[in-house]
Formats: structure tokens, sequence, C-alpha cells
């Protein structure tokens, strides 16, 4: 009797995951990012060869001309990368230590640890480059720490750029430090905004329609003296909070937004106990152009400077983790809404079949055959 792993039950599913992307139509231009905990995400549909370019500039916080250096990735004989004044020259590339798949269209994830100035680099979901910057593992005399180590708050794509077509912020589950008046990719139809809060007295983080200042979607201020307030901005003025506060230490606010018939729902909780459940309407609002603000869709979010206590947030995951007996799902962990993991049956009898693909939905991990996949054993 043999034990064979037959078949694993599942058709590969035709959703990319697109969202969020945005399409690189001018270079030169400033985008917000937050590279510590958001990794920047970009496709590109150049081959080998031409000679296209990935060209990014990072730019720090303390305005426009704050240079915090920048990277190349080069489509010549091999792909390369120059991280920037890190190699004797400008034109001196070096190739990836792990070669990057074969596809033609590919997904680069980059993310830059300004503390320990680690530069790590994703292409299609494989790691490519996971570098600590140095004396060491740069050559050049040229090599200056001081713009490593800064916090990236922007990126602008080189005007000599070829080769980038779309980017966006990946999203991660994990809790990410808050810089106030940045622009951050944050659906929040598809997943609840989860905020720590510190020892300050205000809550304030604001929604966008895109990263336009002008395009205001509303937002959420909550002050904690007693009485504790709340209120919407472009709907209505100061508001008691109509439940009691919790009186733990370590406080988690959750934001969570909604479509009614009726209009938008907001719900805020403070460690699970429900403060506001309201529609935003003309009989909730006495602003009176709260339907030009309440009713675009959003897109991100920003914490305003006036914030005194948020320290921390996250994207609330959708779907737990999911657990398939006798494989490995990568990435583990939880996912929000149209996040896609692959599933790999353990036995190397199963290297004949592809990666399979689940995707997470509003309703939970979902396969385009209906059924999740499983790794099977027969007796034949």
């Amino acid at each position: 009797m043999i034990l064979v792993a037959l078949l694993l039950l599942f058709v590969t599913t035709n959703i990319h995951g697109d969202t969020g992307w945005k399409a690189v139509e001018e270079r030169g231009v400033f985008i917000d990012v937050d590279l510590e905990n958001s990794p920047l995400e970009i496709k590109t549909n150049s081959t080998l060869g031409s000679g296209d370019e990935i060209k990014i500039k990072f730019i720090g916080d303390q305005g426009d001309e704050d240079h915090a250096a920048g990277l190349v990735i080069r489509f010549g004989r091999s792909l390369s990368y120059r991280p920037w004044r890190c190699f004797e020259s400008e034109t001196n590339n070096k190739d990836f230590p792990v070669v990057p798949p074969s596809e033609t269209e590919k997904i680069w994830k980059i993310q830059r640890i300004s503390a320990e100035i680690r530069l790590v680099i994703h292409c299609n979901k494989v790691e490519v480059l996971n570098v600590v910057l140095s004396e060491e593992t740069c050559d050049t005399s040229d090599w200056n720490s001081a713009r490593w180590e800064k916090t990236v708050t922007k990126i602008r794509f080189g005007e000599s750029d070829t080769a980038s077509d779309f980017y966006r912020s990946s999203p991660t589950l994990g809790w990410k430090k808050v810089i106030k008046d940045v622009y951050i990719d944050f659906d929040m139809e598809r997943t609840p905004l989860e905020i720590k809060t510190g020892t300050g007295n205000k809550l304030r983080v604001g929604f966008r329609n895109n990263q336009a200042v002008e395009d205001f979607a509303g937002y959420v201020v909550i002050v904690f003296p007693y009485p504790p307030k709340y209120q919407l901005g472009g709907c209505n003025e100061f508001q008691t909070l109509p439940a009691t506060l919790p009186t733990e230490t370590n406080t988690v606010w959750r934001i969570t937004l909604s479509r009614t018939s009726g209009g938008r729902r907001v719900v805020i909780q403070c460690n699970d106990v429900e403060l506001v459940n309201v529609v935003v309407s003309e009989t909730t609002c006495n602003e009176t152009n709260w339907s030009t603000i309440w009713k675009k869709d959003v897109t991100g979010i920003f914490f305003n400077a006036l914030d005194t206590a948020s320290d921390q947030y996250r994207f609330v995951p959708v779907c737990p983790e999911l657990n398939v007996p006798d494989a490995i799902v990568t990435p583990s962990g939880g996912a929000i809404e149209n996040d896609i993991v692959t599933v790999t049956c353990l036995s190397p009898h199963m290297n004949q079949f592809v990666d399979k693909e689940v995707t997470c939905q509003s309703t939970g991990w979902v396969a385009a055959s209906g059924t999740l996949p499983k790794c099977i054993t027969e007796d034949i």
C-alpha cells in the first residue's frame, strides 16, 4: 500500500488583488509614503536587456528638499540594483544576490528600515535583497549614512524612470508608528482602523478621497478630559460620548466606516466597548455641506498635527490565519479584504502542481472553485 499525495482541490483564481494601484503618470511628483511600516510596491512590465530603470528618490520628514537617499533597479543583461552613494560608481550596479523571478510582469516590494539602514526588496513575493547598508557593504568613499538614517515620509519617481508603471503602499497588518500629516493609503470600506493611544488627550484622524489636501472626506476627533467628547468633522460640533469610557490603561480605539441606505455609518469602539454608532445624514449633522464631505469614498487617512494621543495604528484583519493541514500558507497571519495567500502542499509529490491561491473577502476566505484547498492522501 502506497500513500501518494494525489490532488490539491482548487482551481486557480483569476483575482489579482489590484486594489490600490495608482498609475505612475508624472515623474518628479512627491508622494506620501511610510516605508518603515507599509512597504512600497511597484509594478513593472520591462524586459531584460531593455535598459529600463526604476528610479526612486527618498524624502525625509523635514520638507521636500530633505534628501534621504535613493534607489535604482536596472533591467540590463541581468537585473541589478544600486542604492544611492553606496557603490563606487553611480553607474555601477550589482546583481541581486537572489535572481528575481522570470515573469515579465513584476511586482517589486521595497522596504527601508532607517534605524539599522536595512534595505529589503521582494520581487513577485521572492526576497531578492536583504542588506544592511554600511561602510562594510558599500564600497564608495562617498558613503553617507546620515542620509539613509532619516525617516522617509515621501518618495518621487525620477524623471528618467522608464520602468515604473504603477505603485501602491503594501498593506501590513502589524502595528505601525503614527506619523503626523502624512497621507496613508487605507480603504476604510474594506477594513476598520485601530489606533493605540498614549498619554495625550486628543485623537484626531482625517479621511481623504485621494492624496489632495482639499479632497477632504471628514474626520473623527475624540478628546479625553471628562466628560469625554467626540466630533465628526464636517458633520457636527463636539458631543458628549453616549457611553462610559473603559478604565484600562492600554487603550485601543476602533473606527469603522460602512455604507447604508440612509448614509455612511460611523462606529467608534474603545477596548471593544461601543461608544458611538451613528449614520451621518441630514438628521444627525448640523453642518450645511455635510453631504459633499461624508458621501465621498475614503481611500486614505492622515493623523492631524493636533493629535496628541495616537501612538500606533493598524489595519484590522478581516480573515483569520488560514490553516491547511500538510501545507504551507504564505504569507502567514491574518489578512484584509482582497489579500491573496498561496497554499502549497508539503509532499514532494505535489511539485507537479502550480501553487494555489485563496482570496480574503468580506465573508472570509474564498476559493474560485468554492472549496478551500486541501492536501489529500489516498490509497492506490
